[in-house]
């Protein structure tokens, strides 16, 4: 059964890893390939299906923690861009050049990534800037870059941080003291690298991105962050679980 079970899921993760090739959602593949392994588990252990049963709530359990974690970080972020509340970044970018565009989005990118998603609200900004494709592809790719290395630094900046965040096999403090320095030197390395290939040219100015109003687009942007930032505290001071928190920072900003 065992040799069964690992056909599926490895059969599974080649549908996943090449999605594009065989034209099936990645996401209706991993619903299949869970029901499937966990039915393998279960035909196996029917004897014992009451302790089967019990790991497979435990594993709902984790996951459904995740999983409203991310889906209220994801419908904060939302809820600041509908009110243009990422305004308040595009002012900050005053660049008169590629090269110093190229450095401030790059850092910015970094930091912001730290607590909310940024690559689309970057490569949205870049569009104003650069309105070439190709002129954009390595500032894309610093942005990439960037977001990740930003998002490995704190505990709700990537997913896989953020799953050893809620399980508690590490604190904030010690995920920003331990990696944030190797995380700076992975983004500096490829940002020295394209500087050197960025021609000195004039940027084009940043259009003005249309807003709600200043109160309600400052109001919303300060509230969403301030919700996201006040995540790891209230674990760190009593220990609340992130989803909770993330839900009483959504709900307070919704209102």
């Amino acid at each position: 059964m065992d040799i069964i079970l690992l056909i599926v899921f490895i059969g599974g993760y080649v549908f996943i890893s090449f999605e594009q090739k065989f034209e099936v959602n990645k996401s209706a593949v991993a619903i299949l390939l869970a029901f499937f392994c966990w039915s393998i588990v279960l035909i196996d252990s029917w004897h014992h299906d009451a302790v089967v049963l019990q790991q497979l709530n435990d594993h709902v359990s984790d996951i459904a923690q995740i999983f409203f974690f991310l889906m209220g970080v994801m419908t904060i972020v939302e809820i600041i861009d509908s009110y243009h509340g990422f305004c308040v970044i595009s002012r900050l970018i005053q660049a008169r050049s590629h090269l110093s565009l190229l450095w401030l989005t790059t850092f910015m990118t970094f930091f912001l990534s730290a607590f909310v998603t940024t690559s689309i609200i970057m490569m949205t900004l870049l569009h104003q800037f650069l309105p070439k494709t190709a002129e954009r592809l390595t500032f894309a790719s610093m942005i990439i870059v960037a977001a990740n290395a930003g998002g490995a630094w704190t505990p709700i900046g990537d997913v896989t941080t953020t799953m050893l965040w809620i399980k508690g096999y590490l604190t904030s403090a010690a995920v920003i003291q331990k990696v944030f320095f190797s995380s700076l030197v992975s983004v500096l390395l490829p940002l020295l690298y394209f500087s050197f290939r960025i021609k000195g040219k004039n940027a084009k100015g940043l259009m003005p991105v249309r807003c709600v109003s200043s109160v309600e687009t400052n109001t919303v942007f300060l509230i969403g962050t301030g919700a996201l930032l006040l995540v790891p505290v209230l674990k760190a001071v009593f220990d609340l679980p992130p989803y909770l928190s993330v839900l009483l920072g959504l709900g307070l900003l919704w209102v």
